[in-house]
């Protein structure tokens, strides 16, 4: 099978370390600096709401331009996602067109549960193991 065409899920991490939007940022740092994983998914009631990843540490350590006391939720991104059906070209276009190194993978359908994450090294190995 083409590598473009085979399904996230088949890729993504399914070690989902996540974060509630009323989660103080320093313990969103504390978490993103303990667990290495880059992007923290921020859910309220079991939906992706937004995104904190390891920009905010970078944000926080040049500008300090933010209380480490504050609520996550006035620092989320919007989440660029795809879904776990969702085939590795598409997850590589979103990845480039937001310049991203790191998507959540929500369940498909209604509820768009955050089931894991996939990296951009995830999504290029599987595209040069299939050449």
């Amino acid at each position: 099978m083409d590598a473009g065409r085979a399904r996230v899920s088949s890729l993504m991490s399914r070690r989902l370390v996540a974060v509630h939007p009323n989660t103080k940022v320093d313990v969103a740092i504390k978490l993103l600096k303990s667990t290495n994983v880059g992007l923290l998914p921020v859910i309220s009631d079991g939906r992706l709401v937004g995104v904190i990843d390891d920009k905010l540490l970078l944000r926080y350590e040049t500008e300090k331009s933010f209380s480490l006391e504050e609520r996550v939720e006035r620092l989320m991104k919007k989440p660029v996602f795809v879904e776990m059906d969702g085939t590795v070209d598409a997850a590589m276009k979103y990845v480039i067109e937001h310049g991203l190194t790191r998507l959540p993978v929500v369940s498909s359908g209604v509820d768009m549960k955050c089931v894991g994450v996939v990296s951009a090294t995830e999504l290029l190995a599987a595209k040069a193991a299939s050449k």
